[in-house]
């Protein structure tokens, strides 16, 4: 391995400290595989107890997805290295195609946490039935397990077998304190369902952590009759709340549990039947996490007041509380004076919750009323139902562009004036931007979003400019450019659907204008590094363009 890098720069001149702070931002994988053996100094530094303490052997690719290491990589590192730091190892993470390596020959005295990740049901399940290490240190010795079952396709390992193989970690686990259990199915989660299993099964006397994700209410219920004995922590995401499946007893008191989180995304009706009598039962908890999308008939929005009443005040110990509840009021049949945003406001704040985030969208009869209140920092992955009525909060690109998609009632043509006005104002003066800007309010249409994508510079540095000062209602003007480009988008790939892959040319010559303008800036800031105004860089998307056509690209080159 050379050590010497392009400027001739010796990377062992390197201090420690600065070399340690290059191998934390690299795969532990790659550090195991290419420095371990190199010399005296790389081992110290990389079999440092503090650092394999907590083995990972999933590599991940650039979209964040896992990947498993290569069988060249692996049996290096189960060979060679793992035999020398077994005893240093706390939690460890291994995939199907690395476990049996990893397990095979090595004892980990100290290991008590685990990472079952991408594992296939039908793959797991003879790991955790047969004669093996796995289920060895699940009866033995691991307190904490994170299982991630990925299917991509749907088996015949299904719906009962699902829920048997999570009764059967629990009864395996016998010093198990912490519990991880999720899968996806062709890449979307797939909740189980274990409220119809054998009051016999899915018990733990030593479980005090359970994070899972479950089909229905009477599961989450299922999992509080008491089966699962020192349960202090329940993070639960359940698909739907609907009516009740079961006779599960919904009144008992949980005085153990200290930290409970609820995350549903599809609305429900049975929120004040079954959600709030649920949270009623907890009088000791500590922590709690809300996020819901309710839907009450002939009633008025949740609010502060509401929730104190009805919820908050049976629970004296709270001192954390992280909510988003989305309310769609129905009122046919009576009529109720529902409260303003500045109302819904004013029943936090005087209960003492100052930095909560609401707002009211009064509609039709016919469609409802919606009303949305939401802890600071909003910490949920997911903007539910929102609509432009939504006045602003803490929040990030993914976020903003979650929002977006799932907004109703989009009026375009007002949201691309509007933000055509905001642009003139903002770029006054700047001729390069104003003359995009008027062809652009001259010649767009639906149909060309994608082909203007490329020279819109304009409206990624206002989305920039407006995401990044967090100033929510100058965000809601360019809904339009990006729900038409999604539709286009759409409709490309429907067209396309049988073409498995499609060549893309990049470039496009750049007009005088631009060129001038690029070498202004260069000059610009070449002698004043200091100064940041924005119309001194150009986009690089103002001269590189994508296209399907291998023409028009030559011929964008040859001018």
């Amino acid at each position: 391995m050379s050590t010497a890098g392009i400027n001739g720069i010796n990377i062992l001149d390197l201090s420690d400290e600065i070399l340690l702070a290059v191998i934390n931002r690299l795969n532990m994988i790659d550090v195991l595989y290419s420095l371990v053996g190199v010399n005296q100094r790389f081992d110290r530094l990389v079999l440092d107890p503090l650092y394999i303490q907590h083995l990972d052997l999933m590599v991940e690719s650039l979209l964040k997805n896992s990947f498993s290491v290569s069988k060249q990589v692996l049996d290096r590192i189960c060979e060679e290295i793992l035999p020398r730091i077994n005893n240093k190892i706390n939690k460890l993470i291994v995939d199907r195609y690395s476990m049996e390596c990893v397990l095979r020959d090595v004892v980990y005295p100290q290991l008590y946490s685990l990472t079952l990740a991408n594992f296939q049901r039908v793959t797991l399940l003879p790991y955790l039935t047969g004669d093996t290490k796995l289920r060895y240190l699940l009866t033995d010795q691991i307190t904490h397990l994170n299982v991630h079952i990925i299917d991509e396709i749907i088996t015949e390992l299904d719906d009962e077998n699902e829920s048997n193989l999570f009764a059967l970690i629990l009864s395996m686990g016998k010093h198990l304190t912490d519990l991880t259990f999720n899968q996806w199915l062709c890449y979307k989660k797939s909740p189980i369902s274990i409220f119809h299993m054998p009051l016999t099964s899915c018990i733990s006397s030593t479980l005090i952590k359970l994070n899972i994700d479950v089909n229905t209410f009477d599961d989450c219920l299922y999992l509080l009759d008491g089966r699962l004995h020192s349960l202090s922590t329940l993070i639960i995401n359940i698909l739907k709340i609907s009516a009740p499946l079961s006779n599960i007893d919904n009144t008992k008191q949980l005085p153990k549990l200290k930290c409970f989180s609820l995350i549903t995304y599809l609305r429900t009706y049975f929120y004040d039947s079954l959600v709030v009598p649920l949270l009623c039962r907890m009088p000791n908890i500590e922590e709690l996490t809300l996020c819901l999308s309710i839907i009450r008939t002939e009633s008025t929005y949740i609010d502060g007041t509401h929730l104190y009443d009805e919820i908050l005040i049976h629970m004296p110990q709270l001192n954390k509380f992280i909510f988003s509840i989305n309310t769609l009021v129905f009122n046919k049949n009576v009529r109720i004076n529902l409260p303003s945003n500045n109302d819904i406001q004013h029943s936090f704040s005087r209960r003492g919750y100052q930095q909560i985030g609401s707002y009211t969208h009064d509609k039709s009869t016919e469609t409802g009323n919606i009303c949305h209140v939401y802890s600071f920092p909003y910490e949920f992955h997911n903007f539910f139902y929102m609509t432009s009525h939504f006045q602003g909060g803490t929040y990030t690109l993914p976020m903003i562009i979650d929002l977006f998609l799932n907004m109703e009632n989009v009026d375009s043509e007002l949201s691309k004036h509007d933000w055509i006005q905001r642009c003139k104002a903002l770029y006054n003066g700047i001729e390069t931007k104003m003359k995009t800007l008027l062809e652009f309010e001259e010649t767009y249409e639906i149909k060309e979003s994608l082909r203007w994508l490329p020279d819109l510079h304009l409206y990624f540095l206002y989305l920039i400019k407006y995401v990044d000062n967090q100033i929510s209602n100058g965000l809601f003007c360019i809904v339009f450019f990006l729900v038409d480009l999604y539709r286009q988008l759409e409709q490309e790939q429907t067209n396309n659907q049988y073409i498995s892959t499609t060549t893309c040319y990049r470039g496009q010559c750049m007009s005088d204008d631009e060129l001038k303008s690029l070498q202004e800036s260069y000059n610009l800031n070449r002698n004043s590094l200091t100064n940041t105004c924005d119309n001194f860089y150009i986009i690089a998307n103002t001269f590189l363009s994508t296209t399907s056509n291998r023409q028009t690209d030559l011929a964008g080159f040859s001018g």
